[in-house]
């Protein structure tokens, strides 16, 4: 038997099949609509997914033809990888994870800001970072994060590398209302009699301590300085930075002068304070300039001449 020769069903014929069996068997447009999905999906998968594995078994034999070309496509992948996790990683640890402190709409920046061409740098004046830790009306407590030291968790300088610890001010967790995973915070009479502490981050407990619970109470050296490790920060925790002074890091340390010592002289870097319960940011801006005319002028350096006043700015963090 022979079948009739004729032109293939074209597309109108296709599109008539489920409009004929929704007519016979009177059903309506959504029934219509649905048969056409249905029949529609099984098709596109099959069509998709043997081109998928074609281009597959394509790509492998090519690669494996081209073993130099294979190692350079998947070094290049790896690195494009990395790289992306990486980028991704420090983003979302900064910018979108909440910040482990405790109440940080209270948390401000003071910075040092030239008035005439709006450039704020990192020193700030000492006089006001006193006086508003001595007796402020909008500011509960004042704490200063300054510059990275290497500090050696080995008397033997060789043995181990060097770890990186941020200089702070006494009662800076506090500040931040930030409590240690394991340990525990300086106490008054520690911070009275000038005793070097140390918190390490989580991540160098894990890296670097292998996560023992014995790191507290052992001691880290810089020069002739010593420094007993007391806690561990929270995992995440992220120091608030007030330039890019510190790219990497591995702890804090106490530091009761330079730059992290608030004192009645010297100098400090840019400080940060949590306000009163209450308190605006805008009135905490209002008294710091209050207290500004009425301090001794600081001394003329060769960015601010010797009559120019400090202008400090009140930024969230």
């Amino acid at each position: 038997a022979s079948l009739p020769l004729g032109p293939a069903p074209g597309r109108g014929a296709v599109q008539s099949d489920p409009e004929d069996e929704a007519r016979a068997e009177q059903h309506g447009a959504v029934w219509s609509s649905w048969q056409t999905v249905r029949l529609a999906l099984p098709l596109r998968w099959a069509v998709t997914g043997d081109a998928m594995f074609s281009d597959l078994r394509y790509a492998f034999r090519s690669l494996r033809a081209s073993p130099l070309f294979a190692v350079t496509a998947v070094v290049t992948f790896a690195l494009g990888i990395g790289v992306n996790v990486a980028v991704f990683s420090a983003v979302d640890r900064m910018l979108f994870r909440p910040l482990a402190y405790a109440d940080v709409d209270r948390l401000m920046f003071l910075r040092n800001c030239n008035t005439k061409t709006g450039f704020c740098g990192g020193s700030f004046p000492w006089q006001v970072a006193f006086e508003l830790q001595r007796h402020s009306t909008t500011i509960e407590d004042v704490a200063v994060f300054a510059f990275a030291g290497r500090y050696q968790v080995s008397r033997d300088p060789d043995a181990e590398p060097p770890v990186l610890m941020i200089g702070v001010s006494p009662r800076v967790l506090r500040v931040l209302g930030v409590q240690p995973v394991l340990g525990r915070d300086a106490t008054p009479d520690e911070i009275a009699t000038r005793r070097s502490l140390a918190w390490i981050s989580h991540e160098t407990w894990i890296a670097r301590f292998g996560q023992a619970t014995d790191v507290l109470g052992r001691r880290m050296w810089a020069g002739s300085e010593e420094a007993e490790i007391i806690g561990v920060l929270p995992r995440g925790f992220i120091p608030p930075a007030w330039s890019q002074q510190v790219p990497r890091w591995d702890g804090l340390v106490l530091e009761y002068g330079g730059w992290a010592g608030i004192g009645p002289t010297g100098g400090v870097a840019a400080p940060i304070v949590r306000l009163r319960a209450g308190a605006s940011r805008e009135a905490a801006q209002a008294e710091i300039a209050t207290l500004v005319t009425e301090l001794p002028l600081p001394p003329a350096s060769p960015r601010r001449p010797p009559s120019e006043r400090p202008s400090i700015r009140v930024d969230r963090v």
